[in-house]
């Protein structure tokens, strides 16, 4: 999914980049112990390419965690990236609010429960991930890009598609990064009315006029030269694209909302950007919790992996437009 040497700026076409470009992908690693008193112990680590988890995600540092960091070379030559935190919190309450370590990342909320019957004591852990919004970004795909062109450019490489196969695999590429990238400005403009009254109407305008200026940018020429170009040579178009696009979002903002105070605006179409950014690289990452309960566990949609331990696995794909929840209930005799 991303190239370590590319920066922000290999978000740019990344469908299109996806036939291109093989990156590496992340596993992120929790496991929680629960004591008998409710308090919790936690190691949070992911490991992965170092690029991508230093830009990718927001670590933590600093307050109870004790941190530490390594690289280990694999057999194959490449460095892997470890990142491990180290914490204990006083209720599981606490560890959320330690995990939410920026607006971005991901939205989870946790519970953990005794209760006290017949001489027994019953534990029930309960977290839910909250889906990421990404079906009108699909809807987008599906709209303007062949999937079926898109697998084949893949798997032969763009240069060896037909030259109507070229011509419509970037048509259709251009459109739906045209469209997304306006989507996601306007979704930025919509939430800044709640700090700044301006007409309706003039989100609409804006949506029109960012996929005429995008126009200009992302112009057929230059995608097919980038499509034909070594890996250096895209990271350099990449950024000149990019610049670009930036300049006419800054234009439109400018021209659309000329009178209005677009430096309360900015953030919120900013937080937009990042919210995308964090649900794109969320797709091929690796997700791991192992919980550790006093006493047995006795029910858990988990695989049951010791007396008292539970593990879960998914992937991020699986929190596009859905919720992952996790549970599990322990007895102490």
């Amino acid at each position: 999914m991303k190239n370590s040497h590319s920066g922000s700026a290999i978000k740019l076409l990344s469908v299109l980049l996806t036939a291109l470009i093989i990156g590496g992908c992340l596993h992120r690693r929790e496991v929680i112990t629960v004591r008998p008193d409710g308090s919790v112990d936690v190691v949070w680590s992911v490991a992965g390419d170092e690029d991508d988890a230093l830009r990718g995600l927001a670590l933590p540092t600093g307050g109870p965690w004790a941190v530490r960091h390594w690289t280990e070379t694999q057999s194959d030559g490449k460095q892997k990236f470890h990142y491990e935190a180290k914490a204990g919190f006083a209720s599981i309450t606490d560890l959320d609010k330690a995990l939410r370590f920026s607006k971005s990342d991901l939205k989870l909320e946790s519970s953990l429960s005794t209760k006290k019957s017949k001489g027994k004591t019953f534990y029930r852990f309960e977290r839910t991930y909250r889906g990421r919004d990404w079906w009108k970004f699909e809807r987008l795909k599906q709209k303007y890009v062949d999937t079926k062109l898109l697998d084949k450019a893949s798997k032969v490489r763009f240069e060896k598609l037909a030259d109507n196969e070229k011509q419509k695999l970037i048509n259709g590429l251009i459109d739906f990064e045209a469209h997304k990238r306006a989507l996601i400005f306007t979704d930025g403009l919509a939430q800044s009315m709640t700090q700044v009254d301006f007409p309706g109407d003039l989100i609409a305008r804006s949506y029109a006029a960012l996929i005429e200026a995008y126009g200009r940018t992302l112009t057929i020429a230059r995608v097919k030269q980038l499509l034909l170009s070594d890996k250096e040579a895209q990271v350099q178009q990449l950024t000149e694209i990019e610049t670009g696009l930036g300049r006419a979002e800054r234009t439109v903002l400018g021209t659309i909302f000329s009178g209005y105070p677009t430096e309360r605006i900015e953030p919120f179409i900013t937080a937009s950007k990042s919210d995308f950014a964090f649900t794109e690289d969320l797709t091929d990452e690796n997700f791991e919790v192992i919980l550790n309960l006093p006493g047995k566990v006795i029910t858990t949609n988990g695989e049951r992996t010791g007396l008292n331990s539970v593990r879960w696995e998914f992937k991020g794909e699986g929190l596009m437009n859905r919720d992952v929840p996790l549970v599990a209930v322990s007895v102490v005799d």
